[in-house]
Parts: structure tokens; C-alpha cells; sequence
């Protein structure tokens, strides 16, 4: 599922700059001759730049960039995601699935130490799932594990997940870090929140804490045991910077390698291309999401599919991605972006600007005549008019709505545009699903999984309530039938076949105008090899070495 309702892209967030700062003492100290792998030769340091300071290096706990960039060298899941967003083995070696899809049994790793030189087990994985599902938890992840009725222990290197339901979704939420049992057993769950280990913690990942001074620095040192190939770069260090501007400045004057996870904002690139290139590697990618615009499916004039396709033609997007984000964006034409490993590549109607197609399928919905205005009438002198809204404060989003409401004007279609402040945008419009159309983006869980959006059990309920976010009313009986195969269907060649149906069904109905996914670029110094990049920012980091002429 997409984050809630307040993360909707007001202003579309691409992977904000992850930012980091610091907590007193150091981590634990590693017990020389700890079992696990043979201690590896690795060299160098990696600098990031952050500007926002990690508040709980606890996977269960952390909800912000800068705790989750950290967390994610420390700590590990059963599963993690590769550059397509699939799920690969983590701690857990391979996954089989009951015929039901109810039992879920994984093999872990037996060759895994905890930093602190105790061997990881099945009991960890128990504890954590467990501690997460407890009623006294009171952190953000319980709803990723809401489908987990029980886990149940086979082996100390064997577990099972017993579901309440089939979920084919859930695979991809057990990237959660796991933490040890013998570090937080014992404890309240309720005051997780106030445990030492939050600042001192002991994960399974490829570096350990070595020194957090708030305020300043975090200090990652590579683990001597760990059990992968790699980590290859012996120190990685976070300098904390009072806002994303000084973490870029701090980047052009070779004081760090990269910023955040992403770090180099659109309106820059062509500069710090240009000035920084001869040391700077680049990567440019769509974001995991998409900016649309939304049709109200019970509105006279926009409930007909041949209006809303005509509006589709009368876009030029292409045109307004290049003018509006100077072609840093990817039209899209359904609601999966093309970093999504279940995209349809092939089938889908690009909608190709074409104002003549526009006007004949505006005529044949009855909107034949034009009055004085301009504007398209029916055969009862109704025009052919409604109202857009959108957050104000996004100056991109102002520049596309422009070109939106004169490219339709000139096929006789009048868009009437809002801006509103988010929260009245929110409380008054889209959180009652009480409005004509809309544009703004959704920011998309890896997982392929749509039903929030288009289900008809994700629009009203019979109290008139919004229930999901299909707050355009969309209803299709074939479609609803498809996103319920798409939750319970485990094998990932069929889920992929399902939500290939469903794009090119969106892509027909259009129940959205499907926009475009803007591009976030990534700068690193390029005396970094083995870098691999994903939608995700920069992926399994104990790969990453440094180049001899550093």
C-alpha cells in the first residue's frame, strides 16, 4: 500500500535527502574471535552528508530517512529488495508457501552472529514479529505484519508464519530489521521507546555503531564478521548539517561522498553536472510513483469513459514533462511506474497527444456544439466545465495545471483550477471524496499491490465514509476480482500476468489521467565501486568498495 492519506505528493517528495546526526557513547565493541565469517580486508571511508538527525537506530521504532538509512546497515530482514523492488534472501536463505498461502515456512541463515558475538536464531525472528503484534507495541510497523496470525518456531534455524489470510504483499514487508532477543527480551514493550539499546544498538548487518555524538556525527565501523561477502569499506561516517542546502554545498567542496540517499535536486543537476562531473558519478531515475490526475466517477460529465480518454489525448505530456522538468520525468501510462518489477511493458495505449482524436470522442459523448466561450455544449446547452483541485506551493504542479487547462480549452474544455492549503485540501475535499477532479502523486510501496486505490470496497461505505483512497468512486466488478487474485496469488510470474490485466484495464478506464513520475538523481564520488542503484536510493551498501586512486 502507498504511505497514508498525509503522505499523498503534495509537492511529491522524491526520496528527500536522508540526513543524519548523533547519540552519546559508542556501540558495542566487537569480542575478538567472534565466530562467523573470516575477517576480510576492507580499506577507506565513506562520508555522507545528512541533515536530519536519526532519532531511534531501532528498526521497529524508526519512522524518519535519516533512522531508516542507518538502521539499514545495521540491522537486516528476513527478505530485502533488489533493484526491481523484488524480495531476495536476507537472513532468510528461501521461502515455500502452503497451497493455501496460510503457512509461510523460511529458511535462516545458520552461519549469522549478532554484533555482540551470539549467534542469530529462529527465536529472533519470533521475538521481533512477536514484539510487533504485541498490544502494548506502539510503534508504526504493526500494520505491516496485520496478516501474521502466529509464528511458530521449527528449528533454530526454521520458522513458519501461520496467516489469517493469503497475502502475497506481506513478503515484501518482512525486509523489517529484526533485533535480538537477548538484547530487548525481558523488557516492557510499552517503553521500547526509552530502551538504551535504541542508541546502542546491536544488529546483524554489515557495520556496527561505533560513535554517535549528537548533534554531529554518527560513525559506522564494518563488521569483522560478518557473515556476506563484504563490507569493503572500513568506516562509514554521517556529518550532520543544518539543512539540505549546506549537506549540498558540504557535497561541492569534496567534504562528503554523497548526500542522503539521493541528494541532488532537479533544479541543480545541469550545474553540479557540469561543475562536478569530473569526480561525481551519476544515476537518474523515475521515483517509485506518479503524479495523476484524479476523475470523480459519479460526476455527469466525467463518469463517461469517452471524456476522459478525450482528455487524455488533448495532453501533450511529453511536452509538458520536457518544459515543466526539463524531460527529468516519465510519462506514465497506468498506475505502475516502470521501476516497478511487475510493470506492463507492452499494451498500453500511450494516449499520444492528438487534439482531432480528442474532439471526435468529446462529439460522440454528445459534447458536440461550442458556445461563444469556446466551451462545449450538450444538447441541453449544459458546458462541457468542472472544477480541479490541488495543494498550492508546489510552482511545478502550478506549471503543469496551466498547460492542462489551455491544452483542454482548445478541444472545448473548461477545468476551473483551486489551489488550496493542503490541510483544507485534505479535511474538506479528498478525506470525503467531495469533489470533480484533482492532481497530485502517489508514493508507492514497493509491493505491486493496488487496492487501496481502485477496489470498490476502497471507495463509500453505505454511510457515505471513505474507506481506502479510491476517492474517485472508481467501480469495476472485473477489476475488483483481479486485485483480490493479486493479494492472494504467491507465485510471482501470475501476480505479475494479474497486474498486467489491471494496468491495461486502468489504462482503458481511466478512472486517473496517468502523468508522469519525476526522475531523482544520485551524486557519488566516483572513487566508489560497486555501487547499485535502485528507485530505492543506493542498495546493499557492504558491496560498495574504494578505488586505489582515492
Amino acid at each position: 500500500m502507498a504511505k497514508r492519506r498525509s503522505a499523498r505528493w503534495a509537492a511529491l517528495l522524491i526520496l528527500a535527502l536522508f540526513l543524519v546526526a548523533c547519540t552519546p557513547g559508542p556501540g558495542a565493541e566487537e569480542p575478538p574471535g567472534t565466530p562467523g565469517t573470516e575477517i576480510r580486508e576492507t580499506k577507506g571511508e565513506l562520508v555522507y552528508a545528512i541533515s536530519r538527525e536519526p532519532v531511534y537506530l531501532n528498526p521497529l521504532l524508526a519512522t524518519d530517512p535519516g533512522s531508516e538509512l542507518v538502521n539499514s546497515r545495521i540491522f537486516q530482514g528476513l527478505v530485502r529488495l533488489n533493484e526491481r523492488l523484488e524480495p531476495v534472501p536476507a537472513l532468510a536463505t528461501s521461502w515455500s508457501f502452503s497451497k493455501d498461502g496460510l503457512e509461510w515456512t523460511f529458511n535462516l541463515r545458520d552461519d549469522v552472529y549478532w554484533h555482540d558475538g551470539v549467534l542469530f536464531t529462529a527465536n529472533d525472528v519470533k521475538f521481533t514479529y512477536d514484539l510487533v503484534k504485541h498490544p502494548d507495541y506502539n510503534g508504526v510497523k504493526r500494520s505491516d505484519l496485520r496478516v501474521v496470525d502466529r509464528v511458530e518456531i521449527i528449528s533454530d534455524h526454521e520458522i513458519k508464519l501461520v496467516l489469517n489470510q493469503p497475502s502475497a504483499p506481506l513478503l515484501g514487508k518482512l525486509v523489517l530489521g529484526i533485533i535480538p532477543e537477548h538484547i530487548f527480551g525481558g523488557s516492557e514493550v510499552a517503553r521500547l521507546k526509552e530502551h538504551p539499546a535504541n542508541d546502542r544498538p546491536i544488529g546483524t548487518g554489515p557495520y556496527t555503531l561505533g560513535e554517535w555524538k549528537k548533534g554531529e556525527s554518527i560513525v559506522l565501523k564494518a563488521s569483522s564478521h560478518y557473515w556476506g561477502e563484504g563490507p569493503w569499506i572500513r568506516e562509514v561516517r554521517f556529518r550532520l548539517y543544518p539543512d539540505d542546502g549546506a549537506a549540498l554545498a558540504a557535497l561541492e567542496a569534496r567534504a562528503v561522498d554523497l548526500v542522503g540517499n539521493s541528494g541532488i535536486p532537479l533544479d541543480e543537476f545541469a550545474r553540479i553536472r557540469q561543475q562536478h562531473g569530473d569526480w561525481l558519478n551519476f544515476w537518474e531515475l523515475p521515483s517509485n510513483g506518479y503524479y495523476y490526475i484524479g476523475l470523480k466517477q459519479t460526476h455527469p460529465i466525467l463518469q463517461d469513459r469517452r471524456v476522459r480518454q478525450a482528455l487524455a489525448f488533448a495532453l501533450d505530456r511529453p511536452a509538458i514533462v520536457e518544459a515543466v522538468y526539463g524531460g527529468h520525468a516519465t510519462v506514465v501510462n497506468a498506475n505502475l511506474p516502470p521501476v516497478s518489477w511487475a510493470y506492463c511493458v507492452e499494451g498500453l495505449n500511450p494516449y499520444d497527444y492528438s487534439p482531432e482524436t480528442a474532439i471526435s470522442l468529446l462529439e460522440q459523448a454528445g459534447w458536440a456544439t461550442t458556445g461563444s466561450d469556446g466551451v462545449r455544449q450538450n444538447d441541453q446547452g449544459e458546458r462541457l466545465s468542472f472544477q480541479l483541485l490541488t495543494a498550492a506551493g508546489n510552482y511545478r504542479i502550478e506549471q503543469v495545471l496551466k498547460a492542462v487547462e489551455e491544452s483542454w480549452r482548445r478541444v472545448g474544455v473548461e477545468v476551473k483550477v483551486r489551489f488550496l492549503p493542503w490541510a483544507e485540501l485534505l479535511a474538506n475535499y479528498l478525506d470525503t471524496a467531495k469533489f470533480e477532479a484533482y492532481m497530485l502523486g502517489w508514493n508507492l510501496d514497493p509491493d505491486p499491490d493496488c487496492f487501496p486505490f481502485f477496489h470498490s470496497r476502497a471507495g463509500l461505505d453505505a454511510a457515505g465514509n471513505l474507506v481506502g483512497f479510491n476517492d474517485v468512486e472508481y467501480a469495476n466488478p472485473r477489476l475488483d476480482q483481479l486485485l483480490e487474485q493479486g493479494r492472494v496469488t504467491l507465485d510471482p510470474g501470475e501476480r505479475r500476468r494479474i497486474y498486467h490485466e489491471i494496468q491495461l484495464m486502468l489504462n482503458e478506464e481511466l478512472p486517473y489521467i496517468f502523468m508522469f513520475s519525476p526522475h531523482f538523481v544520485i551524486g557519488i564520488n566516483s572513487k566508489l565501486g560497486g555501487v547499485t542503484v535502485s528507485t530505492l536510493g543506493p542498495i546493499f551498501p557492504e558491496q560498495w568498495y574504494v578505488t586505489e586512486r582515492e
